[in-house]
C-alpha cells in the first residue's frame, strides 16, 4: 500500500501561512485544482514567521494536498527555498517530513517527487478507509450521543446545501472536505484514538485523490453521494447496524468505481 501504511497525525490550525483556512484537517481554497495547471507553485514568503521550519512544512503539505504541487512534480530543495524565501534546511527538514508521511518520495542525489496518483493507489487507499470504518462502526454506533448526531445532521445538511438543483457542486473542494471530516467523525467516536490517528492520515491522501481528478469528479457521484450521506445518518438515528455497514461500504466504493472510470481515460 506505499504511501498508505503511514500514520499522520493532523491537529486544527487557525490559519494556514498561505492564507487558505484549515478546517480539521484540510484547508479550504476558493477553487479546486486541475492537473493542468502550472508545474511550479507561486513565489512566496515566510519570513517573519518564528518558526520557519514548521511554517515551512504546512505550506509545502498543503500545497502538495490541494494540488498546487502536483503529483509527479519534482522538488528540489534550492527551487523551493528560493520560491518560499528561506534557507534550505527548513525545506529539507520539511521535504524529510513529508517523504515520511507519503506525501513525496525521496530520489537519491536527484531531490524530491510529489508521490504519484494511480488507480491502484486510490484503490488501497479506498480499502484501507473501509477496513477501518467497518471496524468501528459498531462502537460507533453504540457510543453515538446527540451531540454527535447533530454534527453528522450538520456536515450533510451543509453538503446538501452545496450541490444545486440540477445536481451540481456550487463549492466542490468545501463538500470534499465535509465530506472527509463527515468520515472521520464516524470513526472518532469509536473513541479508538489509534485507529482515528490512522485514519486522518489516510483522508490526507483521500483529499489529495480528491482535489488532483477534481474537473472530472465534480461530474461523477454527486447524487449517489447525498443519498450515501444522508442513509448514513439514517442508519445511526435508528441505531442499525447493518445498515451502517452498507450504507459507509455503498458509498466508499462508489467512490472507487468513479475513479476508476476517470483513470481509464488516461
Amino acid at each position: 500500500m506505499r504511501a498508505l501504511v503511514h500514520i499522520l497525525i493532523f491537529c486544527t490550525l487557525d490559519k494556514a501561512p498561505t492564507s487558505p483556512y484549515y478546517a480539521g484537517t484540510f484547508c479550504i481554497l476558493n477553487s479546486p485544482s486541475t492537473r493542468n495547471g502550472p508545474d511550479v507553485a507561486e513565489p512566496i514568503s515566510l519570513l517573519g514567521y518564528p518558526d520557519l521550519t514548521e511554517k515551512t512544512y504546512l505550506v509545502l503539505r498543503d500545497q502538495i494536498v490541494t494540488g498546487q504541487l502536483h503529483p509527479g512534480l519534482k522538488l528540489l530543495v534550492v527551487e523551493q527555498a528560493q520560491r518560499l524565501g528561506v534557507s534550505r534546511t527548513p525545506v529539507k527538514d520539511a521535504l524529510n517530513r513529508l517523504s515520511a508521511e507519503g506525501l513525496v518520495a525521496r530520489l537519491p542525489r536527484k531531490g524530491y517527487l510529489v508521490s504519484p496518483l494511480d488507480f491502484d493507489d486510490v484503490a488501497d487507499l479506498m480499502d484501507a478507509r473501509l477496513m477501518v470504518e467497518l471496524a468501528t462502526a459498531e462502537r460507533a454506533i453504540e457510543r453515538a450521543q446527540p451531540s454527535d448526531l447533530a454534527e453528522m445532521c450538520r456536515l450533510v445538511s451543509e453538503m446538501e446545501g452545496l450541490i444545486d438543483e440540477h445536481g451540481a457542486y456550487l463549492d466542490y473542494p468545501q463538500c470534499s472536505t465535509l465530506d472527509c471530516d463527515l468520515h472521520l467523525l464516524i470513526v472518532s467516536m469509536a473513541g479508538n484514538r489509534r485507529l482515528t490517528e490512522i485514519y486522518r492520515g489516510l483522508n490526507v491522501h483521500n483529499y489529495m485523490a480528491r482535489m488532483h481528478h477534481a474537473s472530472e469528479l465534480m461530474q461523477h457521484h454527486v447524487v449517489h453521494m447525498l443519498k450515501d450521506h444522508r442513509t448514513i445518518l439514517e442508519a445511526f438515528e435508528s441505531r442499525d447496524l447493518a445498515a451502517l455497514k452498507a450504507a459507509i461500504a455503498i458509498n466508499i466504493r462508489g467512490f472507487m468505481h468513479a475513479f476508476e472510470a476517470i483513470t481509464r481515460q488516461y
